[in-house]
């Protein structure tokens, strides 16, 4: 029924009205005939049907009065020379499935606000920023090039939420003078597939594509120089490598719920990229005492 309706819409109708008595049977005859759908609307004295507009010429010599064409084609006869106005729709409906693509907002968790604005910024060095096509974005490599470019961070994620980007970061620990004196060796912390080296000091110990166990070998300390000497150096630099983790939830056998009362308080934004601008105004709710829900689109 809704299809019909739609379809009835863009096609444009019209009504046909036959006040002959003879002729309504005439005029339903000739109709089944000629396989054209109709709506009685009006089966009174005088007879009134609903067809579409392009049947209207099969039917004009059996009726006493057809009305005006309705729905979708009425519109194009009134606005048919107003080109600006279908540009801008077609704009518009261009713009917003766009819309859907792109990046609106970021969020950055893990970190200081002042790192924050640190780690956006070195984002938007990589071509990843507020009005990025996130669909044609390789997260992944994204990642890497970040760990790879910058010293700041050990690890980050960018999860898409809709049109949010929602970051997830530890901050980089830089070892003291003193943790860097004598010997030291770059050792595996967990299992995984090397993907990359970046050795500054000492001597790799794998290659890429190999697989490393925790607590394996990367980067020695210890040089072998000539055929029997050997010269000892903190080792330092990066090794990446696909790992495996695995994540346990353990739901407890009781719980507090909360009950609520129904009442709702919502606080409305017009969120454009870096800028918010409050719609809403102040209630007199104290937000501490009750929870605040988010809804991020």
């Amino acid at each position: 029924m809704i299809i019909k309706k739609i379809i009835d819409y863009f096609a444009g109708t019209v009504t046909a009205t036959v006040k002959d008595d003879a002729e309504k049977t005439l005029f339903i005859d000739h109709m089944i005939k000629d396989r054209i759908g109709f709506d009685i609307v009006d089966d009174g004295k005088d007879l009134t049907v609903r067809i579409r507009s392009y049947n209207a010429d099969k039917i004009r010599a059996y009726t006493d009065e057809i009305s005006e064409i309705s729905g979708f084609r009425k519109l194009l006869k009134r606005y048919g020379k107003r080109w600006g106005a279908y540009i801008g729709i077609a704009v518009s409906c261009i713009l917003i499935v766009l819309s859907q693509r792109i990046v609106w907002r970021i969020e950055v968790n893990g970190c200081d606000n002042e790192q924050k604005d640190t780690v956006i910024s070195n984002l938007e060095s990589l071509g990843f920023t507020y009005g990025t096509d996130f669909k044609k974005t390789d997260l992944d490599a994204l990642h890497n090039d970040y760990l790879r470019k910058y010293d700041d961070l050990s690890w980050i994620s960018v999860n898409m939420k809709g049109t949010w980007a929602m970051i997830e970061v530890n901050e980089a620990r830089l070892p003291d003078e003193k943790e860097i004196d004598g010997v030291m060796n770059v050792i595996a912390g967990e299992s995984g597939f090397v993907t990359g080296i970046e050795p500054k000091a000492g001597k790799p110990m794998v290659t890429v594509g190999d697989f490393v166990s925790e607590g394996d070998l990367l980067i020695s300390g210890i040089i072998t120089v000539g055929e029997d000497g050997l010269r000892f150096e903190p080792s330092d630099g990066k090794v990446y490598a696909r790992v495996k983790r695995n994540f346990t939830i353990e739901v407890p056998k009781s719980k507090s719920i909360k009950v609520y009362t129904g009442e709702e308080f919502s606080e409305k934004r017009l969120i454009f990229f870096k800028n918010s601008v409050k719609l809403s105004g102040n209630y007199r709710i104290s937000t501490r005492e009750y929870d605040k829900i988010y809804n991020k689109d």
